[in-house]
């Protein structure tokens, strides 16, 4: 067990450093710092991300409980230095114009000049990207978490989706700058344990069962009621204004 104290404290070390960066995605997006999403009042019913739902994964006998929570902790992280592919889908229903491409293509940008350790590349050839991003109309906007976009889906399967019109969307790059940040590794900031949010959860349940989510139980459970482990929680103790928390 001591044996993996060194190699966690780097990793914390190294999260903390991430973490400061992304505080400038933030002041990016809002020069004033004081929240990411700028678009019409949380009253108004917008879609929102519904996150492909994974398996979570298990370990034989043989690996310690400190060891698999390690492991778990660390393993949907891209290592420093990862040059990410991404290539959009150029025919079919998945795929969309450049006028749709080109805030997705602004989003990777966004991340980009945060100069966090990852780096983006489009690709023309679907087999030599990870990232593999379909308009697939009325699927909802989505993408698999870190490593999982490699993991998971087959070879001809999208990773990442945008499933309603980009261009009218009032939240503008903010849509493909939360995707990418699933790609990236993280998960919804309101999910966190530590926010002290209480759910009218019948509410909640209703507001994301209605249009234009028409959510089920589990999907709004997922997406919206369920609490992250403290484990998976790095950096601030909650981020109302994070772009991967809703606007609440």
């Amino acid at each position: 067990m001591t044996s993996d104290r060194p190699r966690t404290s780097s990793m914390q070390a190294q999260l903390r450093e991430l973490l400061d960066r992304i505080q400038r995605l933030e002041s990016r997006l809002d020069p004033s710092g004081k929240a990411a999403y700028t678009g019409p009042a949380p009253t108004e019913k917008l879609r929102h991300c519904s996150l492909p739902k994974v398996a979570p994964r298990t370990f034989g006998s043989d690996v310690s409980a400190h060891r698999a929570r390690l492991i778990q902790w660390v393993s949907k992280k891209w290592v420093n230095g990862t040059k990410l592919h991404y290539w959009f889908f150029d025919s079919g229903l998945n795929s969309a114009g450049d006028d749709q491409k080109d805030i997705v293509r602004e989003g990777f940008s966004v991340w980009e000049d945060l100069k966090i350790g990852i780096s983006f590349q489009e690709v023309k050839n679907m087999s030599e990207a990870e990232v593999r991003i379909g308009f697939l109309q009325g699927d909802g906007a989505w993408s698999y978490i870190g490593v999982d976009v490699i993991n998971i889906p087959g070879q001809g399967e999208r990773t990442m989706n945008f499933g309603w019109d980009l261009q009218t969307d009032p939240r503008g790059v903010d849509v493909p700058v939360h995707e990418i940040g699933h790609t990236l590794g993280w998960p919804h900031e309101h999910q966190n344990p530590f926010s002290g949010i209480v759910w009218n959860e019948q509410a909640v349940y209703d507001h994301f069962g209605a249009a234009p989510n028409g959510w089920d139980h589990d999907t709004t459970f997922h997406n919206i009621l369920e609490k992250l482990s403290t484990g998976e929680v790095m950096g601030t103790q909650w981020d109302p204004d994070s772009i991967m928390h809703y606007a609440f």
